[in-house]
This record gives structure tokens, sequence and C-alpha cells, in this order.
């Protein structure tokens, strides 16, 4: 059987308002492009989520790339160099 727990079947509510809402005013001709992210904001407000907390899941993975590819500016050496063409 299924099981949800409170916070989930409020998070599903929400999604469900701005849904609803997006298409109730898309059929009234507004501009979806205004009313899309309103109508995120909406499910997001919803769930109780910590939307930030998100931005840590990779564990500073996208840092230590772009310091490892584009380190300081400073020219790398020919050895260095070639070894990335495994990458490439």
């Amino acid at each position: 059987m299924l099981t949800m727990s409170q916070s989930e079947i409020v998070g599903l509510f929400g999604i469900l308002v701005g849904l609803s809402v997006l298409i109730w005013f898309a059929f009234r001709s507004w501009s979806v492009l205004l009313l899309a992210p309103n109508a995120a904001l909406t499910a997001a407000f919803f769930s109780r989520n910590p939307l930030l907390a998100h931005r840590q899941a990779d564990g500073g993975f996208r840092i230590r790339f772009v310091g490892e590819r584009f380190g300081d500016g400073a020219p790398r050496p020919a050895n260095e160099i070639a070894s990335d063409a495994q990458f490439a």
C-alpha cells in the first residue's frame, strides 16, 4: 500500500495548485513566460524543502573541476597538457 507523509501530500497539493493556476491563466491568454516562474515558486513554497541546500550535494566537485581545468591562469607545462588528452 502506498503511504505518503503529510509533507509529501502538501507538496503534491502545491504542485497541483501551481499547475492548475498556470493552466487557468493560460486559457485566458496570459503569458505563460510570466506565469511559469510564479507557478514554480508556488510549488516550491508548498514543498517546504530548503531550496538552497541542494547546492552542496556535489561535495565541491564543480569547484575542484574548475580549479583543475583552469587553475590560476598560469601557463601549464606541456606534460600536463598532454595528459588531458584522455579527457577530451
